[in-house]
């Protein structure tokens, strides 16, 4: 007689396998703030990392940053990074704020420190020659960050500081893109990407989350 599976069994093997599932499938999830406008995150840039936005009131995340635990080969999830806001966009987000993210705009020229606000998921768009070369970005300190850099010396000798939440810097074309540059990952994953090769000097988080360069020289 063939045995019969035991229910609980079941029941534990299924909720096993759901939380292995990756979270936040998309950079940030925030709230839908009203009477703002601006480019929805990524928007303008010519990284290949995805820089879809998606409403909703989950909270802020980053695609595919799932760390391991090395003792246990056990896949550790970071922290879910808090809920975007409601308030309206602050003036600093120059490029406007769509679902929760600040967008700050460097294409026309920015300060040499900026600095994203504290409440909010943050991307700052560095996509021109020059934009943030030699600047201070400074992500917000409990929510998602994403830096474009693409263009000659667009983010030569910058130094980008990662927070408590996921952080993505992006180095596109351009000659010297992002050479000299330092990327200071944060608490939870944090991850350089290099289309063309040229990329900074990345300084460990303090966390058991990733801290990586890939396809940068």
């Amino acid at each position: 007689m063939p045995s019969r599976a035991c229910p609980l069994c079941i029941a534990a093997l299924i909720t096993g396998l759901l939380g292995c599932q990756e979270r936040n499938p998309e950079f940030v999830r925030g709230t839908t703030e009203t009477g703002t406008s601006g480019p929805s995150m990524g928007a303008g840039t010519s990284a290949g990392t995805n820089s879809s936005t998606h409403s909703d009131s989950s909270g802020d995340g980053m695609t595919g940053m799932a760390s391991t635990a090395e003792s246990t080969g056990v896949p550790v999830m970071c922290n879910a990074d808090p809920s975007g806001p409601g308030q309206a966009c602050p003036p600093e987000c120059t490029g406007g704020c769509v679902d929760g993210v600040c967008n700050i705009d460097c294409t026309q020229g920015c300060s040499p420190s900026v600095t994203c606000p504290s409440d909010r998921a943050c991307a700052v768009n560095c996509g021109t020659d020059e934009a943030c070369r030699a600047h201070r970005i400074d992500c917000p300190a409990s929510h998602a960050c994403r830096i474009t850099c693409d263009g000659l010396l667009a983010c030569r000798n910058a130094t980008i500081n990662c927070g408590d939440a996921v952080c993505e810097l992006t180095c596109g074309s351009g000659n010297q893109v992002c050479r000299g540059a330092t990327f200071v990952c944060g608490a939870a994953d944090s991850r350089a990407t290099c289309i063309a090769g040229d990329g900074p000097t990345v300084a460990p988080g303090n966390g058991a989350c990733v801290c990586e360069a890939v396809g940068c020289n």
